[in-house]
């Protein structure tokens, strides 16, 4: 089995505009967007509208209508990517809104990445 990879993952959300959701990534970061992504530090985080979203069908949470994406530029721990998608997840989870991640360490992250709460 190949190792994990830590520089990606991609949490699919439900419950808020695209325009609240950036919004509150900045204020939890304490940064800004640039269009759909904000540049931190070691890492970046884009909002947007799923692709994937097709109609009204029940397609599960990969059809929920926004993303999260956590993207590492490589000079960021495992362990500091597990803490940064956790706590995008807890604060999705604290306000309301339903989250779950997709990664190769979603098993690292509480309630399996989201999939254990449905």
């Amino acid at each position: 089995m190949p190792d994990k990879e830590y520089d990606y993952c991609k949490i699919y959300v439900d419950g808020i505009s695209l325009e609240d959701l950036q919004s509150f990534m900045a204020d939890m970061f304490g940064g800004r967007f640039e269009v759909r992504t904000m540049y931190l530090d070691g890492y970046s985080i884009d909002v947007r509208n799923n692709p994937s979203v097709v109609g009204e069908g029940d397609g599960g949470f990969v059809e929920w209508p926004l993303l999260v994406e956590f993207d590492a530029d490589g000079g960021v721990s495992d362990e500091a990517a597990v803490r940064t998608v956790a706590r995008i997840l807890n604060g999705l989870w604290e306000n309301g809104l339903q989250a779950v991640a997709s990664c190769d360490f979603e098993d690292e992250l509480p309630w399996s990445g989201g999939i254990a709460r449905l």
